[in-house]
């Protein structure tokens, strides 16, 4: 499940970026908090630990008080998703991780943000580029809305409704891979808000064999920048992680993907059921699944900088445990 590779001796101890990108109101405001608070609870469990600059977690802080408190409000009423962030296109804000390993100088991480903007403007202009060549790994978010109500939604509004944009994916994928085919990449598939899809509105119980079918269509879309990748990236790893952005949020019955005036119908959303307080008792925010980002990316650069295989070879296998129990998703050699 993870590339056979020998530490790069000219690399042992840079910076290591993660760039995080997908289109507009994918979720990637969202997921950066979302990590930063799984980071604090990987952290104590496991045998390495890790602490943010004061920026990075004033900024992801805000962006979690804000989700949080969205997602907790009045349960009556049907509200629309937070609008996206107005980040403008080609500025990257940067968030640091410090990765601290037992008898290692620290390692710092950097999480690249990117505006839905950047991507929409990837075929042609190339706007990502330098800040993908900048980046070993890489976070791409996905909604899961859009991922399975594509058909109504293209149908509808056509190309301008698009989050997801598999072709301008594919352009960006092309020129991060050709830039250097035999560097090591993680490309990490993130598919956020997919409660809709995971529980039953009506009990609040999850529905069997929905991740997998999330997973599914995930490759199916992607398929041909996962065939590149396979082919052309000599040691690349593919992640696919459904994810709960906020454990609580269902799209209202009444939401039509097809009422739209040529962009991304506005979501509307009403809270899930608490299974366990029905029928009044409605769910609070309780994002699942946000550490799997970080755990792939974790193993990723993990796994060759650590000076005794003994010390690899016992933070592998508490990743891999981690990775089953929680049905990461899908890796592809």
């Amino acid at each position: 499940m993870l590339p056979d590779c020998d530490p790069d001796p000219d690399d042992s101890d840079d910076d290591k970026n993660i760039l995080v990108f997908g289109g507009p109101g994918a979720g990637k405001s969202a997921l950066l908090g979302a990590i930063y608070e799984a980071a604090t609870r990987q952290g104590a469990l496991h045998p390495f630990a890790v602490s943010f600059t004061p920026d990075t977690q004033s900024n992801l802080l805000t962006n979690l008080i804000s989700l949080r408190e969205f997602c907790d409000s009045d349960p009556q009423h049907r509200v629309p998703f937070p609008k996206p962030k107005a980040n403008a296109p080609n500025t990257y804000p940067r968030y640091s991780m410090q990765l601290s390993l037992p008898g290692r100088d620290p390692v710092e991480l950097t999480f690249i943000d990117t505006a839905g903007a950047d991507l929409e403007r990837a075929i042609g202009e190339a706007s990502l580029s330098e800040q993908m060549q900048q980046s070993a790994a890489a976070i791409l978010v996905v909604d899961a809305v859009e991922l399975l109500h594509q058909p109504a939604l293209a149908n509808a509004a056509g190309p301008s409704a698009n989050r997801n944009m598999p072709a301008n994916v594919d352009a960006v994928v092309h020129e991060w891979v050709s830039a250097d085919p035999d560097a090591r990449r993680l490309l990490v598939i993130a598919v956020t808000k997919i409660e809709s899809f995971l529980y039953d509105q009506r009990t609040g119980r999850e529905r069997p064999r929905q991740r997998e079918a999330i997973v599914r269509r995930v490759e199916e879309t992607y398929q041909h920048s996962l065939a590149y990748l396979k082919n052309q990236a000599k040691n690349c790893v593919i992640a696919v992680c459904p994810i709960e952005t906020c454990g609580n949020l269902c799209l209202d019955h009444g939401w039509d993907p097809t009422a739209t005036d040529g962009q991304h119908p506005m979501e509307h959303w009403d809270r899930l059921i608490d299974e366990y307080n029905v029928p009044h008792g409605r769910k609070g925010y309780r994002p699942a699944d946000c550490e799997l980002p970080l755990l792939a990316v974790l193993s990723f650069f993990l796994t060759d900088r650590l000076e005794s295989a003994q010390q690899a070879d016992r933070v592998v296998e508490e990743l891999e445990l981690i990775r089953a129990e929680l049905e990461l998703g899908v890796f592809l050699d």
